[in-house]
């Protein structure tokens, strides 16, 4: 568990603020999106060599380089990063899956105002979508797509 912890944790915590650091124009990716691999070699890749070596590397990136460099020849590839991305996605969807089956307590695939925690009870009727008084995950993750970027990282595990 701490192995995909970390793994979830690399994106936010290295590729963004990289990226950030790295533009000079001050363009910034959307909110809740990642930056698009290209635009980050763009600005880091000087030599254009495909990869971004270790002197290339700024920010968080340069701090975890040795993490990144799955393969240890000395450069971060757009695969190595793509591999770390798609670890990350895949940890998000089964921490949701397992969330939301805990909430979900008698187990019918949605979660009435009886199962929902106080947080979510708040806000229970703007979550459902389709006004049938349950939430399903289809709706719960519309909701979350529409708000990424907008709230804490701890805020968006919590659902």
């Amino acid at each position: 568990m701490k192995t995909k912890s970390i793994l979830v944790a690399l994106i936010a915590l290295v590729i963004i603020p990289t990226l950030a650091q790295a533009k000079s124009d001050g363009e910034r990716p959307k909110r809740g999106g990642l930056p698009n691999l290209d635009k980050i070699f763009e600005q880091l890749d000087t030599d254009q060599s495909g990869g971004i070596s270790e002197k290339e590397a700024k920010g968080p990136m340069a701090k975890r380089f040795n993490r990144l460099d799955a393969d240890s020849n000395g450069e971060i590839t757009k695969e190595e990063l793509t591999v770390i991305g798609d670890k990350m996605r895949q940890q998000e969807k089964k921490e949701f899956g397992k969330k939301f089956e805990e909430i979900d307590r008698n187990g019918n695939g949605s979660i009435s105002k009886d199962e929902a925690e106080p947080r979510m009870l708040k806000n229970f009727d703007k979550l459902d979508a389709n006004g049938d008084g349950t939430l399903t995950k289809g709706e719960l993750k519309a909701i979350a797509e529409k708000h990424k970027g907008h709230r804490k990282d701890d805020q968006a595990r919590e659902i």
